[in-house]
């Protein structure tokens, strides 16, 4: 879902925050730049306004934080379940369990 907030001068994404982002469920992901801030999920993001408790604001799948711990990279995923990225995929790495296993993690 896009919305009116924005960086680097384009709309930033509504997206499933990762666990340890609690309490927050969403994020607001500018995909330019990475930057992200916490996102209420009781208001619109259009408009500001408190949405009633039983009406979740994303549905089915979209854009996600990988599942591997440590990694901040996005896939495609179910919302509600962890997936992991190809990379992470590839290096054998857990769905949070333990550190990320690819080469390029922690700036090697």
């Amino acid at each position: 879902m896009t919305i009116d907030l924005e960086c680097c001068g384009t709309p930033m994404s509504l997206i499933p925050a990762r666990p340890q982002d609690a309490p927050f469920e969403y994020l607001m992901y500018c995909y330019e730049c990475g930057h992200y801030e916490p996102w209420d999920v009781d208001e619109d993001p259009t408009t500001g306004d408190s949405q009633p408790a039983e009406e979740p604001a994303v549905r089915g799948s979209g854009y996600q934080w990988c599942g591997c711990r440590d990694c901040f990279d996005t896939v495609v995923g179910t919302v509600g379940t962890l997936t992991l990225c190809d990379d992470c995929a590839e290096a054998g790495c857990e769905i949070q369990n333990g550190e990320c296993q690819r080469e390029d993690a922690y700036g090697n």
